[in-house]
């Protein structure tokens, strides 16, 4: 299994290649047929690029440079650091929600972020894109899908894998009342399973902190000439994985691995998609800083000066 899914792609974007201003409405109909993004047929398609996307996250195990894997082996220490901690950081975690009312009430929608709140929020910024004619919201839009369709699918292989409790399912179980990890397709043991619901085998990763890396990672590189985006976006994903402690839904080494998949995913979408669309790297793409200047010309046919301000 692709584990991370893909610290794995070296990407070096440059801020100019990410800079893709809104484009005027003739350009972007011009653009929105060149793109074959609805096409099966081309390579620059939805569905052939997402099953790309999926095929090099696969391979990325075997292509990762010393540093990642370095990287990846420091990742994996402090996961298993915090295994150690696990059900420690649980009881902290437990009581919260009872003390704190607002925490209540907030964490349980601040969590859907990673789940319906984000996905939602992709359709809505998808349907503002076409009817405002946003070029790269749109494209932006459609890579934030995918990063989260593969790095959701990559959660869901793990998951199976591995078979870990969560820790509610563990607060009632009779027999499993602690951390318990069942092991590969044990969710689809029915003589072993009984009448335990699916939460006490998709512990490991969490997949709403995967999908909301995902989701943050593409807007992060894709805006990453405004800065806070990329600090509103991490912030959010990061508030996402705290959620996930807050419900009882993870433990707290569940959410290091789901975030590198979702960063993972999302940097590997990036990285295929400016190998897909060269053109949105160039120099005619990058966005223009605002500049002011004010001009004064004579009038040829009354006394006066004409005073232009551009911005």
């Amino acid at each position: 299994m692709p584990l991370f899914c893909s610290a794995s792609d070296s990407i070096e974007l440059s801020n100019s290649s990410q800079n893709v201003d809104s484009i005027v409405s003739d350009d972007f109909r011009k653009l929105f047929k060149e793109d074959s993004l609805w096409s099966f047929r081309s390579a620059k398609g939805y569905v052939p690029m997402l099953l790309n996307n999926l095929w090099s996250q696969a391979k990325s195990p075997a292509r990762m440079s010393e540093n990642q894997a370095y990287f990846l082996m420091a990742a994996a220490g402090l996961t298993a650091s915090l295994y150690y901690y696990d059900a420690d950081i649980d009881k902290k975690f437990r009581p919260l929600k009872d003390e704190h009312h607002w925490l209540e009430v907030s964490s349980s929608h601040v969590t859907e972020i990673g789940d319906y709140y984000g996905y939602s929020f992709l359709v809505l910024a998808g349907t503002y894109s076409l009817l405002w004619k946003n070029h790269k919201l749109l494209h932006t839009t459609v890579l934030a899908s995918q990063s989260a369709l593969s790095a959701g699918i990559w959660a869901r292989v793990g998951k199976t894998l591995t078979g870990r409790m969560r820790p509610g399912a563990t607060y009632g179980d009779k027999v499993y009342n602690s951390d318990h990890w069942f092991g590969p397709f044990a969710e689809f043991n029915k003589a072993e399973r009984g009448t335990r619901g699916i939460g006490a085998y998709d512990a490991f990763p969490s997949g709403h902190t995967a999908a909301a890396f995902s989701i943050a990672t593409v807007f992060a590189g894709r805006y990453s000439d405004r800065k806070w985006v990329k600090w509103l976006a991490y912030s959010l994903a990061t508030t996402v994985a705290v959620t996930r402690l807050v419900e009882h839904e993870h433990w707290a080494s569940d959410l290091i691995p789901g975030a590198l998949i979702g960063y993972g995913c999302g940097r590997q979408v990036l990285h295929n998609y400016y190998k897909s669309f060269p053109q949105y790297s160039d120099v005619r793409y990058r966005r223009k800083k605002k500049s002011t200047s004010l001009s004064m010309l004579p009038m040829s046919k009354a006394l006066g000066v004409h005073c232009r301000l551009s911005f």
